[in-house]
């Protein structure tokens, strides 16, 4: 076996490699919350590997706020959301319907936290309701 063909698979997985990170992506990442006026619930988000993160209360104008909030992360990396309603009387209704089904869930008490490898652009929140 010679140099040259002992080299080339190591040189392809390193072509592959940084091909794979080169494709890296800048996306935006907006999270926002909804429900009815009682339901000032909490919607934080965070990229992990960036360290980028971001948080609404609310989705009334008398709410605390902020109400929508946005940041950049890059495609790939791990998105991990949590909602959780400002009572116990309240829970969370929804969250987008295109993250349906493409999301992990967790559960903690009143608490769900989702996660997703971002591929894209994407809208997260949460909806809460009395």
């Amino acid at each position: 076996m010679g140099l040259k063909s002992f080299l080339r698979p190591i040189l392809i997985g390193l072509l592959a490699g940084a091909s794979f990170h080169a494709s890296a992506a800048s996306v935006t990442v907006s999270i926002s919350s909804g429900g009815n006026v009682n339901s000032k619930g909490v919607v934080e988000a965070w990229c992990l590997n960036s360290g980028k993160s971001c948080k609404v209360v609310g989705n009334r104008p008398h709410h605390p706020g902020p109400r929508s909030c946005s940041m950049t992360c890059q495609t790939d990396e791990i998105f991990v959301w949590s909602c959780e309603p400002n009572n116990d009387d309240r829970w969370i209704d929804d969250i987008p319907s295109s993250l349906e089904g493409e999301t992990s869930v967790v559960s903690n008490g009143n608490r769900m936290v989702y996660s997703k490898i971002l591929t894209g652009s994407i809208h997260a929140g949460c909806s809460f309701t009395d």
